[in-house]
């Protein structure tokens, strides 16, 4: 999701007319992952205000209950408003505080720990740690190409290439 942060901010530059202009050409297409239906929905999704980026994300193929719109938007307008609207940076800090992270990764990791009576604990989610992340430069972490800019930076030598540049496996 960052990484479509930084993409969104890099159409942001194109200026509004012309995204208007680039989304009433781009033709709709049936396949939702073809790269035209991701580039018009990009489009769209860049003409609306920065807020609405969770809630109107996905257009009309995801179900989004009313309360969770206006509870993203609240949310996330008030991470722009602290993050000087820098928006993959308020993405970032939305994932961390709202999203991803509660919602799926420390869930499924509790749920599976515990199920072999184990106990599990995340030294990277020290608060002292996050807070050192979060200042570090965005432009270190994420970019219209590839997240994680930083630690691949840093392993570079250390890790072999084809390990570094390989997909999720």
């Amino acid at each position: 999701m960052h990484q479509i942060a930084a993409q969104m901010d890099f159409i942001g530059l194109i200026p509004r007319f012309l995204r208007q202009l680039l989304f009433m050409i781009t033709p709709k297409t049936r396949n939702n992952l073809s790269v035209l239906s991701k580039l018009k929905e990009a489009f769209r999704v860049s003409l609306l205000p920065k807020e609405q980026f969770y809630s109107e994300a996905s257009g009309t193929s995801v179900y989004k209950p009313e309360i969770y719109k206006r509870w993203t938007e609240e949310k996330l307008s008030e991470i722009l408003e602290k993050c000087n609207g820098n928006f993959t940076q308020a993405l970032i800090d939305f994932d961390l505080l709202y999203n991803t992270l509660s919602d799926n990764f420390l869930v499924k990791t509790d749920r599976a720990s515990m199920s072999q009576a184990l106990e599990v604990r995340s030294p990277l989610l020290d608060y002292r740690f996050v807070e050192y992340s979060r200042r570090i430069p965005v432009k270190w972490k994420v970019n219209i190409f590839k997240t994680k800019i930083l630690m691949r930076d840093i392993i570079k030598g250390l890790v072999p290439d084809i390990i570094m540049k390989r997909g999720k496996q």
